[in-house]
């Protein structure tokens, strides 16, 4: 299955132009019927939240049990029955949630 997803910047309804190039060079090595979405892009959480997250969460926890840094995260995402890590660290106070304080801090 053919998916691609790009984040840019439009400006007087054209995008910015290296974006322009990496569309154009994934759209020359489909062919058949696409389907096009555009739509503002989803909210992340902010630099200071995603480095703790990986840096210090992830980080110590894959270090300690042995698990890949992409693993571990998957583990913390099924353990706690969140989508992604935007739900595990709280998108107001930039700390991670009680339920993850609880658990891996006791």
């Amino acid at each position: 299955m053919f998916e691609f997803s790009i984040i840019t910047k439009v400006s007087g309804g054209k995008i910015l132009e290296r974006d322009s190039k990496t569309l154009n060079n994934h759209l020359n090595s489909f062919s058949g019927d696409l389907e096009i979405i555009l739509r503002p892009p989803k909210k992340r959480g902010t630099n200071p939240q995603n480095k703790y997250y990986w840096g210090v969460i992830i980080a110590l926890l894959s270090q300690e049990l042995g698990y890949e840094k992409e693993d571990m995260h998957d583990v913390l995402k099924s353990l706690h029955g969140f989508k992604d890590h935007k739900e595990i660290v709280d998108k107001e106070s930039g700390e991670v949630t009680d339920r993850i304080h609880r658990r891996l801090f006791k």
